[in-house]
């Protein structure tokens, strides 16, 4: 993975994504949608207010943000000329409005304050996770592998060992576009991709990459294997350089 300064993303096109993938962090205090409201759709509008908590609201809506700020950017277009639709097995895509241009692939994920979203020019997943000291032991035996497991138990950091397991098993599903699967420890990443799970669901070769974020966060990205991971950590006042 390699960190870039933000300063280069104004430099960034779709072309771009032809040798790497793009991730794109921020905190939910980085982006104040509140007076940004010309850029959500009624739709976004009515998923963010069926939310019981306003950080969840919060949480989708930044992602939605990000989304379309990083497109309007590889497209040099308006916020507004992007809309997010649901795709295959409700993995969203992203399309110009008022014309048949597929966009980026790509994939939001959220935990706690910090919201992260990946692209790519091929499917890609990202998860990302708050790491906090949970009864982990329970958790483990109940979606780890038996080799998972047994890393798991003899790691000298097992808070740091579930997480990188747990957010690769999930951003490879992601990157499959599937949801959970009813036996997580089917899948076994303790040593990389799992090859064999991966084959039965694409010809795409994929590779895992992980890394922590602002310190409490632990995350994972799953992208095609030829490409360069590329993390940007977004800035303050980003809606109003557009």
């Amino acid at each position: 993975l390699v960190r870039r300064n933000f300063d280069t993303f104004r430099n960034e096109r779709l072309s771009s994504l032809d040798n790497e993938v793009h991730l794109y962090s921020c905190g939910l205090d980085t982006l104040d949608i509140t007076q940004q409201y010309n850029w959500i759709t009624n739709e976004e509008m009515k998923r963010a207010s069926a939310f019981r908590k306003k950080e969840d609201a919060q949480r989708f809506l930044t992602g939605r943000a990000v989304t379309k700020i990083v497109v309007a950017q590889y497209l040099n277009i308006d916020l507004a000329d992007v809309i997010i639709a649901g795709g295959k097995n409700r993995k969203p895509f992203a399309t110009r409005d008022q014309e048949s241009v597929l966009l980026p692939h790509f994939n939001i994920s959220h935990s706690g304050s910090r919201v992260v979203v990946a692209f790519g020019t091929e499917p890609v997943g990202i998860d990302i996770e708050e790491m906090r000291d949970i009864d982990l032991e329970d958790l483990a035996g109940a979606v780890f592998s038996k080799k998972e497991l047994d890393r798991f138990e003899k790691s000298e950091n097992k808070l740091l060992t579930f997480y990188q397991f747990w957010t690769r098993k999930e951003a490879m599903l992601k990157a499959l576009g599937l949801g959970l699967v009813d036996d997580l420890k089917q899948i076994d990443i303790g040593e990389g991709i799992d090859m064999h799970f991966v084959q039965r669901h694409t010809d795409q070769q994929l590779t895992l990459d992980s890394f922590e974020l602002a310190g409490d966060y632990f995350a994972s990205i799953c992208y095609s294997a030829s490409k360069q991971p590329v993390l940007f950590e977004l800035p303050a006042g980003i809606f109003e350089e557009r």
